[in-house]
């Protein structure tokens, strides 16, 4: 039931910024340190929204332990950042 949530979200994290850095010959400290910071921060943002969907998440499933198993995989996003 979360993963279904979470799944979704995960697709949204996958940047091309990502794909066209690897492919170029070279890249400055400066351009990786961005990207960092970019997807850190892109990962702290679905984190957020994540904790903020797990109360609605678990109302439309009827099912209160949701809460917690939401909040628990909204922490891959934040560390896969």
């Amino acid at each position: 039931m979360v993963t279904a949530i979470t799944g979704l979200a995960s697709r949204l994290r996958i940047s091309d910024s990502l794909k066209a850095t690897i492919q170029r010959k070279e890249i400055t400290h400066d351009q990786v340190s961005a990207l960092f910071w970019i997807n850190a921060a892109v990962g702290l943002g679905l984190m957020l929204v994540t904790v903020a969907l797990a109360p609605i998440l678990a109302r439309f499933y009827r099912e209160p332990r949701l809460v917690n198993i939401t909040l628990l995989l909204s922490l891959t996003f934040l560390i896969g950042g």
